[in-house]
């Protein structure tokens, strides 16, 4: 958002533009990662602190600190600060074939205003790069709540 703020958006590739679209349309935080790139199970959690992740476009350590929302897989970190701080390893690039996105709402914002945001990203990203999408609500009791298929 702040980028946005300044008038100086540029395109990363086709469908890091359409979540960073969406994103500001719903002004709701979007993410994504490269599936193929995931080691074993994606995570929720919760970080001890200290965990090594490197963010996107570095090469240098930037641990999370204790208590915070992380993603992370098998082998480690994969986005911290919720989905803001995505890692260099499963970033989505112009070879990705197969994703997972995350939109992210607390409160005061609802289940459907995250609902509105997910069907309004699987409509672009289905018409406009071809893609087969699944939609799946988390809620705060931690299990599946909806899925649909866009």
């Amino acid at each position: 958002m702040r980028t946005a703020k300044t008038g100086e958006t540029r395109s990363i590739n086709p469908l890091v533009d359409l979540y960073n679209a969406v994103s500001l349309r719903h002004l709701l935080p979007c993410g994504g990662e490269d599936i193929d790139a995931i080691e074993g199970n994606l995570q929720l959690a919760v970080a001890v602190g200290g965990e090594p992740f490197i963010p996107l476009g570095s090469t240098e350590e930037s641990p999370p600190s204790p208590g915070e929302v992380v993603y992370s897989d098998d082998r480690g970190i994969i986005c911290r600060c919720w989905n803001w701080r995505e890692a260099d390893r499963t970033k989505l690039t112009l070879k990705t074939s197969r994703a997972v996105l995350v939109i992210e709402g607390l409160p005061p914002r609802t289940q459907d205003d995250v609902l509105a945001a997910c069907q309004d990203l699987a409509a672009m990203a289905t018409l406009h790069l071809g893609a087969i999408c699944r939609v799946t609500l988390l809620g705060a009791n931690g299990v599946f709540e909806t899925t649909l298929d866009a």
